[in-house]
């Protein structure tokens, strides 16, 4: 074409039983930054060979988008706009835009709905904290807060996960510690009152339920956020307005996958080398991963942060 690219990717056969897909959390935590390269070492997986990868979600104060690493939800985007890339149990992929309900049931507290896990509180939500947030909620002082500890482990993507209270119900302080491997229930408004009938010592239950596309999706055990979706049934989405760089030539980074579901492809394009490699727009984009063999995908973080690293070889772009 009229520009130099120098274009990276993979494609795996996800029918293969030797094979599998991880998204992996840097440090096990939602605000460590940690290169694609060294993130197999601090993961600290022994039961994985780490072989491919590439960065995901945009990166904030954590990653934006809904985030399951291993069966454990990290993150829930309670917003609209953004989208995700998952994983089911049995390797089957999806691309669409996330939104999860939450049931939680307490024997003094009652039934309770919460809005989202590590978001930002707003007016008359019950959000979740948990500890990979970080050691406190930072929340203000308008609200109620309960602290609890986990009886089974992490707050689960697919399944119910046990949580026992340890701190009483505390009323306008806000920004409560963070139990080591447990949570924190904080809300305001017309949520306190059942708050503040749970007791020390009382097990409650949270269940989750993901949906892609409106459409309820069981058994996500790994999800990374993006924006925008550049593939849909095969078409090229129009994209150019969403985010300001889309119309940009610039690195990038994108994942996707064949009608059948059957073959991955995670991909990137070099950017800001001129007369090497110009980068490309968010359509430009769409195109070469049509043409790759995908039907759908989906953009993740681009510029300084495209990395394709592979265990034999490196890291195998410019980022």
């Amino acid at each position: 074409g009229a520009v130099n690219l120098k274009v990276f990717y993979t494609t795996t056969d996800l029918t293969n039983d030797k094979v599998g897909l991880r998204v992996i959390m840097g440090k096990d935590n939602l605000t460590s930054t940690v290169t694609v390269p060294n993130m197999p070492q601090y993961h600290g997986d022994t039961s994985n060979m780490f072989f491919a990868g590439v960065n995901e979600d945009f990166f904030s104060t954590g990653p934006i988008g809904t985030t399951v690493a291993n069966n454990i939800l990290y993150k829930s985007y309670k917003g609209t706009g953004w989208y995700g890339f998952a994983v089911d149990k049995n390797k089957k992929p999806y691309i669409g835009a996330p939104y999860t309900t939450f049931k939680m049931v307490s024997p003094n507290g009652g039934q309770f709905s919460i809005k989202a896990v590590n978001g930002t509180r707003s007016s008359n939500e019950l959000i979740l904290y948990t500890s990979v947030k970080g050691s406190t909620t930072g929340t203000n002082t308008s609200g109620t807060e309960v602290g609890a500890v986990a009886v089974d482990g992490g707050l689960k993507s697919n399944g119910t996960t046990k949580m026992r209270v340890t701190v009483a119900p505390v009323k306008g302080v806000g920004n409560m510690s963070i139990p080591a491997g447990g949570c924190v229930l904080s809300g305001n408004g017309f949520m306190e009152a059942s708050l503040a009938k749970m007791q020390v010592g009382e097990e409650f239950e949270i269940t989750p339920t993901i949906y892609m596309d409106n459409v309820e999706i069981s058994n996500i055990v790994e999800m990374a956020g993006g924006c925008p979706v550049l593939l849909k049934g095969g078409v090229i989405q129009n994209t150019q307005g969403l985010l300001d760089h889309l119309v940009t030539r610039q690195p990038r980074t994108a994942v996707g996958y064949n009608t059948t579901g059957d073959k991955l492809v995670m991909l990137v394009v070099d950017g800001r080398q001129s007369g090497i490699s110009e980068g490309v727009t968010s359509r430009d984009l769409a195109a070469i991963m049509a043409n790759v063999g995908c039907s759908e995908a989906l953009n993740f973080d681009g510029g300084g942060s495209t990395t394709m690293y592979v265990k034999e070889l490196g890291v195998r772009n410019t980022p």
